[in-house]
């Protein structure tokens, strides 16, 4: 559509979310971009589309249902919120609403169900349909969980990237307490090996009760050198400290074969613990685990979907499909997973104390 004499200026035009090419090539002083259902527009599309809101009067006007816990829709009513002025419309407040059907939802589903959240009130849900961690119970864990790290054993989960987009990061833990995470982007292994003797050393320094520190490595790719490295550095100089290489995509530990590989064991642990750490909050209990304030880590642990396998095996969302959602890799939420891999055999009442892992390291 366009103004007859005003073709190249003065024109409505559309394009299919498909490809972020389609979104690019718009540059004027008033222009208007209109997104409709944008909580299903991909992150590297509407990405582009942010880039050309650069003129004296540009807006963006996204329209859709909170049907995702993530991306630019979603972080726009959250985070972002501060950039963009919100409209929520309930279906109660229609006149074009059948309330007899809203009814039926409610009774269905439950007055707190995501369904009815989503559908009825126009609320983002506390997670969807096939995500393995709810959102709710990590940013309990992130906001409002406080515990003491007691134990003296000091956990470093290390997910090593090398070069690219990826992040290398190492989670430092202590008892059901994880520090704020360490990320490097593009390091060589030997790099990343000499940053994780950096951190336990400090770690060592501000705490002289730690006797020990566990290094557990993602082992695959690229992750063997870190791991080798670390080991004769830990020969060489008589360090207290243990190497234990995680390979993600091997045999779970699971005995009646309930997970694809030792990755998804690994964070359906972390899933149990979260939930168990939520469900003490309800009941004003103590808090069991405490995360690190820090968005991106948020986010990673509450994306991550999962599926059932035709052997009835849970598998956990490759990291290329993650990408082809346009989400990033989820390298901080790997490294803090990695620093509790040991609660595959600590119950989960005694995460808080590091005595149940002393067999193990002897």
């Amino acid at each position: 559509m366009y103004m007859v004499g005003h073709e190249d200026r003065w024109f409505a035009t559309a394009r299919t979310a498909t490809r972020p090419e389609n979104m690019q090539g718009f540059h004027e002083d008033y222009m208007l971009l209109i997104v409709d259902e944008a909580s299903g527009v991909a992150d590297p599309i509407l990405e582009p589309i942010l880039g050309t809101l650069t003129g004296y009067e540009n807006k963006l006007l996204m329209c859709g249902n909170p049907t995702k816990i993530s991306g630019v829709f979603y972080d726009s009513h959250n985070k972002d919120r501060d950039l963009y002025k919100t409209h929520k419309v309930s279906s109660l407040d229609s006149k074009r609403t059948s309330k007899e059907n809203i009814e039926m939802l409610i009774r269905k589903y439950g007055r707190d169900s995501d369904v009815v959240r989503v559908r009825v009130y126009g609320e983002f849900p506390k997670t969807e349909p096939d995500t393995l961690i709810a959102l709710e119970v990590v940013e309990l864990a992130a906001k409002t969980s406080k515990v003491n790290p007691t134990g003296s054993i000091l956990h470093l989960g290390v997910d090593v990237a090398r070069f690219g987009d990826d992040e290398t990061v190492i989670a430092p833990r202590i008892g059901g307490k994880v520090f704020p995470l360490h990320g490097y982007n593009k390091q060589d292994t030997m790099k990343t090996a000499g940053w994780v003797l950096n951190i336990a050393r400090s770690f060592r320094e501000q705490r002289p009760d730690i006797w020990m520190v566990v290094i557990k490595v993602d082992d695959t790719g690229v992750g063997g050198g870190v791991t080798d490295r670390l080991n004769e550095v830990i020969l060489e100089d008589g360090l207290p400290y243990i190497v234990v290489p995680v390979n993600n995509g091997g045999k779970s530990d699971d005995e009646e074969g309930h997970f694809e590989n030792k990755g998804t064991e690994s964070w359906v642990v972390v899933k149990e613990i979260l939930q168990q750490n939520f469900s003490n909050f309800v009941q004003g209990q103590e808090a069991l685990v405490e995360l690190p304030n820090d968005e991106k880590l948020i986010s990673q642990l509450t994306t991550r979907k999962y599926r059932m396998t035709s052997k009835g095996r849970i598998a956990l969302e490759r990291k290329e499909d993650m990408k082809k959602r346009g989400l990033p890799s989820p390298d901080r939420a790997d490294a803090v997973v990695l620093s509790f891999i040991e609660s595959v055999v600590v119950p989960l009442d005694e995460i808080n104390n590091d005595s149940a892992y002393d067999n193990e390291i002897e």
